[in-house]
């Protein structure tokens, strides 16, 4: 009987241990990027040590009826972690015009070599005509 007690105890015990432990937070870690490119840096060459991280963030040439197509990349070089996509900006209650937001992908540098990273949209209405958003090479040590 006194076998029983101690074990009731300490299931007791555990069952307020553990339900007293703080949940983790599900929400995913926003990366801050080690380098931050945009499309005034296109063509350019940059360098970043392997395991660091690199932002590029262009407007979203929507506006013009242009798709982004899927941005191509060196992908034993580089890892895609994210691609996102942010609204435009509003002034009140109305959207500015002609804007279609910004999309940004973030990657890691995973090892040594150089990555050539494209992007391209293509006006899908007009025969396919296809524009050169981002165009430039990273190298990584």
């Amino acid at each position: 009987m006194k076998q029983i007690k101690r074990v009731t105890i300490l299931a007791v015990i555990a069952c307020l241990v553990f339900g007293a432990c703080k949940k983790e937070n599900k929400t995913p870690a926003v990366i801050k990027p080690d380098i931050e490119l945009t499309a005034n840096l296109a063509g350019d060459t940059v360098t970043i040590a392997a395991g660091k991280t690199i932002s590029i963030t262009l407007g979203n040439p929507g506006d013009g009826g242009f798709s982004l197509n899927d941005i191509e990349f060196t992908s034993d070089i580089l890892k895609l972690n994210s691609h996102t996509h942010q609204d435009p900006a509003q002034t009140g209650s109305t959207l500015v015009p002609g804007s279609y937001g910004t999309d940004t992908w973030l990657f890691t540098a995973i090892k040594s070599g150089s990555a050539n990273v494209k992007l391209t949209a293509t006006q899908r209405w007009t025969g396919g005509v296809t524009a050169e958003m981002f165009n430039g090479i990273v190298t990584v040590k």
